[in-house]
């Protein structure tokens, strides 16, 4: 048994004046709008290639009841738009990934900056154009992926320049996390967190829910 489905065909019923009116009320109320969601910037999963491919991951939020976005600018120093600081995708020697779909993933990065096309951007502008806050998520750990996502440690990679500044376990062990003990690691991340904020977002989370310490028994 097959579990795919495919449209056959999309009748069309117009609405009645008082129905169009109720609707219209509706997406005017302000009081509902209490809704926010996130996305990780999965959208290369999909490698769009276009400007409108992106728009179409915000405009499901349309005149709904979601009145805010928050959007990955930048999981550590892999950055989802074209910084000038942090490492970008496309990574060195992406056409030789055998990981399923990261191959796409990568070459659709690489049109999209052939282009000129920064899909942190594009996000921006759409979503405040339907009328949603647009909030950039930073994750504040994830400098070192292990793996089978180790393919996003290619590129300039602040952690693997600098092994000084790991965690230090108890028993003196460095961990494959950078710890926020040191000022230089703090100095890095909110020379990011500025670069993000030079786009007019409606502001900036800090995402603490991976790899986590930040902080362990490092001399500081």
């Amino acid at each position: 048994v097959s579990d795919e489905v495919m449209v056959a065909y999309i009748k069309v019923v117009p609405m009645s004046d008082s129905e169009v009116e109720t609707y219209q009320n509706d997406i005017r109320r302000g009081d509902t709008k209490r809704l926010f969601t996130h996305n990780d910037a999965g959208i290369h999963s999909h490698s769009p290639t276009t400007a409108e491919e992106i728009r179409r991951h915000l405009e499901v939020y349309r005149d709904t009841d979601f009145s805010r976005i928050y959007w990955e600018a930048s999981y550590g120093d892999k950055a989802n738009y074209f910084s000038d600081i942090a490492s970008v995708r496309p990574s060195v020697g992406w056409e030789h990934y055998d990981r399923p779909g990261i191959g796409e993933e990568e070459r659709s990065w690489r049109i999209l900056r052939d282009k000129n096309i920064d899909p942190f951007e594009v996000a921006l502008d759409h979503a405040h154009e339907i009328g949603l806050e647009f909030h950039a998520g930073f994750r504040v750990a994830a400098f070192n992926f292990p793996p089978p996502y180790d393919h996003f440690n290619r590129g300039k990679s602040f952690f693997n320049n600098h092994p000084e500044l790991r965690g230090t376990s108890r028993s003196g062990t460095h961990s494959p996390r950078l710890a926020y003990t040191y000022s230089e690691t703090r100095r890095f991340v909110v020379s990011i967190l500025s670069e993000i904020a030079s786009y007019p977002v409606d502001g900036i989370a800090l995402l603490y829910n991976r790899r986590l310490p930040l902080v362990d028994y490092e001399p500081p």
